[in-house]
């Protein structure tokens, strides 16, 4: 059912169209030829022009038409069409990839769809298929709406706060996995077969951890949120761009040294960047992980580099403190994220400093990689 801008509101029925003029309360059937001009006739195209392109394409005589639109006439019906939405006005847009599923990103302004694209560009996807889901970035009169869905979410005086909310809906929808059995607020990495997640509220050093395991050679998994499926615990993947506080970007120049160029955005209230992953560290679309190890890091720059084992209650007590999400706690959810968590192994890192923290790490994967040889 679509409201068109006059007084009509008009029903696919086939390749046939319903109308319902509301003033009248009075029903018009089109078979698939009279919808075809009555949607020409409402896009623009007149009388004249109709009848030469039904002659061109199909030698139809034009009479139909002059019928057609007697007839509409003597009925004060006019051909319209539904009015645009904000997402049927999008003229470009970029098709990712993320979790479960793709989703399709459109604006009306190039410029602003490209400043969200360089932050998600290692997540696009030159296939054709349906979509889980749908963002609008549009300017609107002095600031800007982002519609999800074709449903408007919020209107933002910033592009900056625009961009950032996107990301935020992009990673949603990514993460919309069916029954998964949690989220789990960190990062998580990938190197030959072996899995990590790293887990903390945020502040903890998780993420520039992660984008430094990254930029040395591991696949990122995710940051940020992690799906834990609930008929295998896999982990789904969900590599979007690593968000940098300022504090790390001097501790990641090295590693990053592109990412001077990378725009500064606004995030509740501290100066971030979103840093892509290099192309070899971003997993397939259908790629599923099995984790081995939840780490727990801990920057601490008087101590000495230490591993630290933890039982399998004090991991789960840590990742509720970090901000995990549990749709709904039953027994039967807890007894699944109890018999996953048991199947894990839990450390806490501490670390006076980033190489250290990446060797831990490194040594975690390294040891449970010739387990799994």
């Amino acid at each position: 059912m679509s409201a068109d801008s006059g007084e009509n509101i008009t029903f696919p029925l086939g390749q046939g169209l319903a109308v319902l003029q509301e003033k009248s309360g009075k029903i018009y059937v089109l078979n698939p030829l009279a919808r075809w001009i009555w949607e020409s006739s409402a896009s623009g195209i007149d009388q004249e022009e109709l009848k030469a392109i039904l002659w061109e394409e199909i030698r139809h005589e034009g009479q139909t038409v002059a019928e057609l639109f007697s007839s509409w006439a003597k009925a004060d019906l006019t051909p319209s069409l539904p009015e645009k939405t904000e997402t049927d006005r999008a003229q470009h847009r970029h098709i990712y990839w993320l979790g479960d599923g793709r989703i399709e990103v459109n604006s009306d302004d190039q410029e602003l769809l490209q400043r969200f694209h360089t932050c998600a560009c290692h997540l696009e996807d030159h296939l054709s298929g349906p979509v889980a889901g749908t963002l609008t970035l549009c300017r609107d009169g002095n600031g800007y709406s982002l519609y999800k869905n074709k449903k408007k979410l919020d209107f933002f005086t910033s592009a900056n706060n625009l961009i950032v909310q996107a990301i935020w809906e992009m990673i949603e929808i990514g993460c919309q996995i069916p029954g998964r059995l949690m989220t789990i607020h960190g990062g998580a990495v990938a190197k030959e077969g072996v899995c990590c997640i790293l887990a903390g509220p945020g502040g903890s050093g998780k993420t520039t951890l992660t984008a430094a395991l990254v930029a040395s050679g591991c696949t990122l998994v995710a940051d940020d949120v992690i799906p834990v499926g609930s008929r295998n615990g896999c982990l789904e993947s969900v590599p979007m761009s690593m968000c940098i506080k300022e504090g790390s970007w001097a501790v990641l120049q090295d590693l990053y040294p592109e990412a001077d160029g990378y725009p500064v955005f606004n995030r509740f209230g501290k100066a971030v960047r979103f840093y892509p992953p290099p192309r070899a560290a971003v997993p397939g679309p259908t790629d599923r992980y099995r984790a081995n190890a939840v780490l727990f890091p801990g920057y601490s720059p008087d101590s000495r580099p230490q591993i630290v084992p933890m039982p399998p209650y004090q991991v789960l007590a840590e990742l509720i403190q970090a901000n995990s999400v549990v749709d709904s706690w039953t027994p039967e959810r807890l007894d699944g994220v109890s018999a996953w968590i048991s199947g894990l192994n839990g450390y806490r890192l501490i670390y006076p400093d980033l190489v250290s923290g990446m060797n831990l790490v490194e040594q975690v994967l390294r040891d449970y990689g010739q387990q799994v040889r």
